[in-house]
């Protein structure tokens, strides 16, 4: 089994963000139901991380309360 280097992980979580980010600007807001449902994730968690690291970074934001919650790019 290979050993992946830590530039290979970095280049891999930046590649998922970038596809996350397209995702969420083709359909102009997303829940995290539906981000989840459209990369398959099987965990919550999983969608809910890629989420918060772009409204950490404020590619998008977050919007709403609860089951209400979506997220959507923040006009540059």
């Amino acid at each position: 089994m290979a050993k992946e280097s830590v530039a290979d992980l970095k280049r891999y979580y930046f590649f998922q963000a970038m596809l996350g980010y397209e995702f969420i600007k083709s359909r102009e807001k997303v829940t995290r139901i539906e981000y989840q449902e459209h990369f398959g994730y099987n965990s919550d968690k999983k969608a809910e991380r890629h989420l918060k690291k772009m409204v950490d970074f404020q590619l998008i934001s977050r919007r709403g309360r609860g089951p209400s919650t979506y997220y959507e790019i923040i006009p540059t």
